[in-house]
């Protein structure tokens, strides 16, 4: 490798330090001295010409090389954040199936059917996802619906391994439900509404001690629904007066956009 291009950073150093000594001892010299070349001395004029020349050679010099090695380390950064990006997929898949996993293992009285979201309705009066089964187990209308999370909805149709899921928050969809803290009932009911996954908590009585952040599960009435599976906290909540009922509104324990998979109850084992 030739001189120049081994040592070029510190030929570098040199020259940036060197000229400014260089330019102003010339500027010293031309207040003492003749003026030359419209006023500027001799000295001056080779000090600016000079300046101009090692930036230009310094340019030269690294344009080469630099250019290079700015490119190889823009690609090592692409390849980084692509490779970050898939590590951070799978931690969140891997954290997702640990989930499902415990799920199982905590709920051992319920047969579990796993299914998988292939495609979601995107009526705006309807919320309603497909999944695939995946057994061959017989799956039946109006069975009850969950995932990692809470409770999902109820089995709407069926055809085949694949079925359509009416969600919570469907304006068809009812849940009979209690609070986890005093067992006070009331009514989950759907709003329809696909942009606002909240629900609509009706027949909440005036004197029941119900509280904005209390646990909403399932009361086990209407024989759909296991009791005691979680629905969803109380977002917000009417205060008390002198009408029979109070108005609350549901937050779903289930994110219905992230749905991937689910398990239909089948029967207890």
């Amino acid at each position: 490798m030739p001189f120049w291009k081994r040592y070029n950073h510190y030929i570098a150093i040199v020259l940036l330090l060197a000229i400014p000594i260089f330019s102003l001892s010339s500027k010293a010299r031309a207040g003492e001295g003749g003026a030359l070349f419209g006023g500027a001395s001799f000295s001056q004029y080779v000090a600016t010409a000079g300046v101009g020349g090692a930036m230009g050679w310094l340019s030269d010099l690294f344009d080469s090389s630099s250019a290079k090695t700015i490119e190889d380390l823009q690609t090592q950064i692409f390849s980084l954040r692509e490779e970050n990006t898939r590590l951070i997929g799978v931690l969140q898949e891997n954290n997702r199936l640990r989930k499902l996993v415990g799920f199982k293992s905590a709920n051992p009285k319920f047969s579990l059917v796993p299914a998988d979201v292939i495609s979601r309705d995107v009526s705006p009066f309807f919320n309603v996802v497909s999944v695939r089964i995946q057994t061959d187990e017989k799956i039946l209308p109006n069975q009850p619906v969950v995932s990692h999370e809470g409770v999902v909805g109820k089995v709407y149709r069926v055809n085949r391994n694949y079925a359509d899921i009416m969600l919570i928050n469907d304006s068809r969809s009812g849940l009979d439900v209690l609070t986890q803290r005093t067992r006070a009932r009331a009514v989950v009911r759907g709003t329809g509404d696909s942009t606002n996954a909240d629900v609509q908590l009706d027949y909440v009585t005036s004197d029941s001690e119900v509280r904005k952040g209390d646990v909403i599960v399932t009361s086990g009435m209407g024989g759909v629904f296991p009791p005691d599976l979680i629905v969803g906290r109380i977002k917000e909540l009417q205060p008390k007066t002198n009408t029979m009922f109070r108005d609350a509104q549901l937050t779903p324990a289930v994110d219905f956009s992230r749905l991937k998979t689910v398990y239909v109850i089948t029967g207890k084992d």
